[in-house]
């Protein structure tokens, strides 16, 4: 089924230039036409244990499904070790998917590794279940962390739990035998249980590992415990989480493009077209959103008044935003973003709404998600600032009608999301959690357009924010971003 490919982990970094770009070990060939072409070059090894198979297949996920297949850079190896080359600059940028067995079972499992060029330049990557943690920090759904916060926090829950010895997760090596104990049982449960996520089907594999950043401070320690009901205890949230996301939206495209004409039936000429496939292959769009009550109450389609909307498909409980300027919900109240390394800076709190209005409690998106979840809109305790993937699949890809009160077509069923406006970028933006890779120290958080031609586009390049120290003094920046914000929760309350 053609159903919508997650954004996670799919945008290219901006500061890929030359050599000098993350990992890359870059060098130039000639090519027969005797021009200069240069080829990106990544490494890595299996970390040392004995649990796992030095027969391995990896690839570099450009397709972002945390997968390898034909469309991947792939390589496979029986020493434990890789060596990539090619041209293609997402050789460093997007993630790297490691297929491994276990040496006791022979069952398969999945490691992750964060794209390339987190690491520092020339860097031989490290094959070990850990990376798999850090990806799952960097991608988790609530409030993902920067490589280097991921990296961090890792470090501090590995030292804590393990051995204060523990300071480059590249190179841990253990002097002390309790603690090397407590390293192979916590590696040994880990990679168990990546073999039982490895059972699940793929969809259900992606929104898991998007669930592991949310619960490792009880994971690591029943791993590195060896404590079977604590061990069954966090499974089972992790488990229980991911079953409150249904599934995914179709893209909402159900007509076909022949001869470059649309029309509503398919062609033998022309086939394989979305529309053929997915919640959307009968003709008729496959969204299955219900209004709700400022309680939470579903309401009929036909309800005048409703405060949030269910999406049926996915479980999300998305806000809706109101027209009046004395609310905090207001459809033209902009916010500043607080989220993990990045603090509001001067410049930005200047041109949040609150800088007219004198409601400094209402400047940031962190403050607003806490207002919501005091208040319990629609009997929800846990509002949050979506992803962009999270964003990306309410889109409504195969919307053509022009709306009146914006002049441009909208990627959001305005039926059940009044109140939408263009932003000062005249596209829709709104705030989300998502970031793209940067080898500045810049924030580049991702502009996803959710109306006009370019409805479902990406922009990773405008929303460039202060750098993380310059943020946390409090001065102000060059350039102020502020964005209006629709929350979203799930059923997990």
């Amino acid at each position: 089924m053609n159903y919508k490919i997650s954004i996670i982990g799919s945008f290219i970094a901006l500061a890929l230039v030359g050599c000098n770009s993350g990992s890359s070990d870059s060098s130039t060939a000639t090519t027969t036409s005797g021009s200069t072409q240069l080829n990106y070059k990544l490494q890595g090894e299996l970390a040392n244990s004995s649990e796992i198979s030095n027969d391995i297949s990896v690839c570099v996920d450009l397709d972002g499904d945390l997968s390898c297949s034909e469309k991947d850079i792939n390589t496979v190896s029986t020493r434990g070790d890789f060596s990539l080359q090619h041209n293609n600059t997402e050789l460093l940028t997007q993630a790297i998917v490691v297929s491994a067995k276990s040496s006791q079972t022979s069952e398969e499992f999945r490691l992750l590794i964060p794209a390339a060029n987190n690491y520092p330049e020339h860097s031989i990557l490290s094959i070990a279940p850990v990376s798999t943690l850090i990806y799952g920090l960097m991608n988790r759904v609530s409030s993902p962390l920067s490589f280097l916060d991921a990296v961090n926090k890792m470090t501090l829950l590995l030292q804590k739990t393990i051995s204060p010895q523990i300071t480059d997760l590249n190179n841990i090596a253990l002097g002390d035998a309790v603690a090397q104990k407590k390293y192979e049982l916590f590696n040994h449960n880990l990679i168990q249980y990546f073999i039982e996520l490895n059972r699940l089907n793929n969809q259900n594999y992606i929104t898991t590992i998007s669930q592991l950043g949310e619960h490792l401070d009880e994971l690591v320690p029943a791993f590195v415990s060896n404590n079977a009901q604590a061990i069954k205890t966090v499974k089972d949230k992790i488990r229980q989480q991911q079953l409150t996301i249904v599934g995914s939206n179709d893209t909402g495209v159900t007509s076909y493009l022949v001869d470059g004409k649309l029309q509503s039936y398919p062609s033998e000429e022309y086939p394989g077209q979305d529309a053929q496939y997915g919640l959307d292959r009968a003709g008729v769009k496959g969204f299955k959103l219900i209004k709700l009550d400022n309680k939470g109450n579903e309401l009929p389609p036909s309800a005048p008044q409703w405060t949030c909307v269910e999406d049926g498909n996915t479980g999300l409980i998305w806000e809706v935003k109101i027209d009046d300027v004395t609310s905090p919900r207001d459809k033209n109240r902009l916010f500043a973003i607080k989220a993990s390394g990045y603090t509001p800076n001067q410049g930005d709190i200047a041109a949040a709404t609150c800088s007219t209005d004198s409601d400094s409690s209402m400047c940031n998106t962190q403050q607003y998600a806490k207002y919501l979840n005091q208040r319990a809109l629609c009997g929800k305790k846990n509002w949050r600032l979506p992803t962009a993937s999270e964003q990306f699949d309410l889109l409504d890809l195969g919307a053509a009608e022009v709306q009146p009160n914006l002049g441009i077509t909208s990627g959001m069923d305005l039926s059940y999301f009044p109140n939408m406006i263009k932003g000062d970028w005249g596209a829709g933006w709104y705030w989300n959690s998502s970031r793209a890779i940067s080898y500045y120290e810049n924030v580049h958080f991702i502009g996803l357009d959710q109306l006009g031609d370019t409805t479902g586009h990406t922009d990773a390049s405008n929303l460039i924010l202060c750098p993380k120290s310059v943020s946390a003094s409090g001065k102000s920046c060059e350039d102020a971003n502020t964005l209006p914000v629709r929350m979203v929760a799930s059923k997990e309350y």
